[in-house]
This record gives C-alpha cells, structure tokens and sequence, in this order.
C-alpha cells in the first residue's frame, strides 16, 4: 500500500524493531579490502590481450625486468601505484586489528600484510608478461611496496581512531529488508559499469589530451545540439540515478527514522553522483560531463521524494482505505508505471530510426528466436554481467510500481493474487513489445532474452513489494 501524507511511520522500510550494531565492523573492513584488490588485480591485467608464453621464458624475462626512467608518464605511474597500495594495506591491516589492541598482534600483522601487498604485485607484474598491452617494471613493485609501508602506517597511527569516531556519527541501524540489498547490488553495479574498464591515469598530458578530444565537457549540455535525442539521453541518465536517490533516503537510517530529510538524501545521493563522474575523469576511455552530473543528481531527486513520500508499510499498517481513496491510489501507481513505461520505451529504443528493407526485418523477427543468451556468450564475461543487471534493474521499478497499484487497492487477497499474476503477464507482454518495435528499428538487436531479462526485472520489483506489504508478514 502507499500512503500519502507527510508524516513519516516508523515502520516504514523496516523489518521489526530488530537493531544492527554500529559500523564500520570487521567484515565491512573484508569488503572493502576484497574489493581494493579486485581493483588492483583487474586495473593490472586489462585489457586482457592474453598472448602465450612459456613458463621458463616468462621466469627469465622476469628476472631481467627493467627499471624505469621517471620521466612525467614514470613519474605518474610511481604516485599511482603508490596511491593503488595504501588502501589494500590499510583494510588489510584493519581486517586483522579492528578492535584488537595487543602490540603483539600488530607486530605479527604489520610485516603480514606489506609482505602481501609486494607479493601481490611482484604477482601481478609477473602475470602481466603474459599480457604484452601492460608494461613490466620493478619501479611499479617498489612504490606499492612503499605504499602499502603508508598505508599499514596510518592504520596504526589513526585507524581505530577514526574507525570508534564513525561510529559514533553512525546511528544503530534497522534491519536490512529485501529493498535495501536490492539498492545495495545496484549501486555496485552502477559504479563497475561506470568506471569499467578501469584504464586509470593520473596523467596531467593525458587528461589534457582527453580534455582537448570534448571527453570532458566542463560546460552543461555544450556540443549537443537540442533535441530528442538529448532529451533521451538525458532520461536515461536520470532514470540510471532513481535507485541511488532511494539508497541515500534509507541507507543506515534508524528504526525511529527510517527516511532521511529530502534535502539530506538529495545531497548524499548528489555526492555520489559526483564521485562516479569525478572517477570517469580519471578513467581515460570514459567521458566525463557535467551535464551528467545535473541529469543524475535530478534522478536522484525523483528517487529520494518516491521513498520519502511514498514508503513501503509495515506490518502494522492500518486498515485499508475505502474504495475510493484506495481506487485514486490505484490509479495515480498505474499512472507513474506508464510514465517509466514510456521511459524504458526511450531507453530501449531510442534512436526511433525505421528499416526500409521488409527482408532484414523478417531476418531481425526469426533472430529473436535466437538462443537464449547465446549473444551474451560471445562478449567478455564483464560485459554479459553488465549488461544482464542493466536490462533487469531497468525494469525492477515497473515491477514494484504496479505491485504498489494492486496493493492500494481493497480487494480480497485471493483476488490480488490473481491480480499480481496478471501483472507479471503484461510486464512480459510490454517487454515482448519493445523487442517487436526494435525489429523495425535500426541500431538494435531483437532478442528473447532480452525479454526473459526485462520480465525477472519486473518480477523482481513486484515481489519485493508484495514480500514487503504482505499482511502476514510478521507471522512468517
């Protein structure tokens, strides 16, 4: 159900009164140091031209690695792999020491971990041999060698300092629900698919030179020329920020306030926005604009004021309105489904340019018959996972909206149920529409699977809604 007024219950987005401790906590600190050395291990190795190499013949060339001369580019190179380190020994050494005091310890863990971190990339550069695209040289181990000495250094000066002071900024948070994992996973997602492939350069010339190419664009809008086409991709950007804007409203919220302020949301939903294009800077085959940054921070807006005005009921909803306010309810759901229906319309099919030739359209229909995922097979598996989440998360909100316009509604539950069925049937028939409109559309790719993708992605939204609205909720 939804529920109109400004005042806020607390048993919106919250599954009982059920506490969490205060973080950062020891596998919040396993996290993030498994994630920092994904980074490491990915940024080293792409963009994967593997080419063979004998063992004996990579173990000699190795052993003759060259140092290099710290030229700007060197020079470059050195800070970044220096700054690559720091946080890698820093979470490591926190996984190990958090909470834990003894001078024993950290005099076992300190040397553990900066042995890791050279070891790590003594390994990568090693591998990297088997990787002509990526330059070998003992400076890169030498500075993540220093970096990790850094990093270790400020665990131990400051870390468990700073980790008790978050904590305290931090409120004891409500348990997660189904939402909240679901908005967590996207949010990764979004920043993988942002930053990939993750060629980094800190390179002053090169940023330059990316500059001078128009692939950072300081000015809002500047060298697009107005029209449908911007106004699509604008959507599209805006609609990619609508799940951030609803992760910053109840993201480690407390049980007695489960939805922070608009304006607060908005903010730390916009620094996340910002982060994501400052990071599409310094990866230097991705643009960068701030035009970006307004569309995003306006999604983010738009997903921040639906969680704020619109949450989720508990348990301990009242009873159902009469049938005339819960018809209006209804209708106004159904009303925003069919304007992010619209939206997926814009996203999925935009340029709206028409095949001349029946023959390549009736070659396009039978493609759609193709084998399921069969496309996805032949690109890189990153590639397959992004584009996977992207076509379900799209359609996760459609799905929850029409849950949300069956559930206002007061009918028997046997009735809903059928209802809901029905639902899913025509989230499936509008994805089917979509891949028949991209038969006749040029710059598409008709595919089941697609469909398949489009019809879990509604499935999904709808379930963590009724999961979530569900009277029988607290008996099961």
């Amino acid at each position: 159900m939804i529920h109109g007024d400004s005042a806020l219950p607390s048993d919106r987005f919250d599954a009982g009164n059920h506490r969490t401790p205060n973080w950062p906590r020891r596998r919040h600190y396993v996290a993030a140091a498994i994630l920092f050395t994904a980074v490491a291990i990915y940024g080293s190795l792409v963009p994967f031209g593997f080419e063979p190499l004998g063992l004996r013949e990579a173990v000699e060339q190795f052993r003759h690695i060259p140092r290099r001369s710290l030229t700007s580019g060197g020079r470059a190179d050195l800070v970044a792999n220096i700054l690559l380190s720091i946080p890698i020994s820093y979470f490591w050494l926190a996984v190990l020491l958090v909470d834990r005091r003894s001078r024993l310890r950290a005099a076992v863990a300190v040397p553990s971990v900066v042995l890791f971190c050279i070891a790590l990339a003594a390994a990568l550069e090693f591998t990297q041999l088997w990787f002509p695209f990526r330059s070998v040289g003992l400076n890169d181990i030498l500075a993540q060698g220093i970096g990790a000495v850094i990093g270790t250094s400020l665990w131990l000066t400051v870390g468990q300092d700073i980790t008790d002071w978050i904590r305290t900024l931090t409120p004891t948070g409500r348990r997660k629900t189904y939402l909240d994992w679901l908005l967590q996973i996207y949010l990764l997602w979004l920043l993988v698919s942002s930053l990939r492939p993750l060629n980094l350069t800190i390179s002053v010339s090169k940023l330059v030179h990316k500059y001078r190419q128009g692939r950072i664009s300081l000015v809002p809008f500047s060298g697009m020329e107005p029209g449908f086409v911007l106004v699509c991709e604008a959507l599209q950007n805006a609609a990619l920020f609508i799940p951030v804007g609803m992760l910053a409203a109840t993201w480690l919220t407390p049980v007695e306030r489960p939805v922070r302020r608009l304006s607060t949301s908005v903010v730390l939903g916009g620094l996340v926005v910002v982060a994501i294009e400052l990071g599409q800077v310094l990866v230097y085959s991705r643009p960068a604009a701030t035009a970006d940054v307004i569309t995003g921070t306006l999604g983010v807006l738009v997903g921040a004021y639906l969680t704020w005005k619109w949450c989720i009921r508990g348990p301990d909803a009242p009873t159902p309105p009469p049938w005339s306010t819960s018809a209006r309810r209804a209708c106004l759901w159904l009303g925003l489904a069919g304007l992010y229906a619209l939206v997926l319309v814009v996203v999925f099919c935009a340029p709206f340019e028409v095949l001349d030739d029946r023959r390549e359209m009736w070659a396009r229909f039978d493609g759609f018959f193709y084998i399921p995922f069969a496309r996805h097979s032949q690109g890189s598996e990153l590639y397959m996972i992004s584009d996977i989440l992207k076509k379900v998360l799209f359609f996760v909100p459609l799905g929850a909206a029409l849950a949300l316009a069956a559930g206002a509604l007061s009918v028997p539950p046997s009735i809903r149920r059928i209802m809901l069925a029905g639902l899913v049937v025509a989230a499936a028939g509008f994805a089917t529409s979509i891949e028949m409109v991209q038969v006749v559309l040029k710059d598409h790719v008709p595919d089941v699977t697609d469909t398949m993708l489009y019809t879990t992605g509604a499935a999904i939204g709808l379930f963590v809604v009724v999961r979530r609205t569900r009277p029988d909720q607290a008996k099961g």
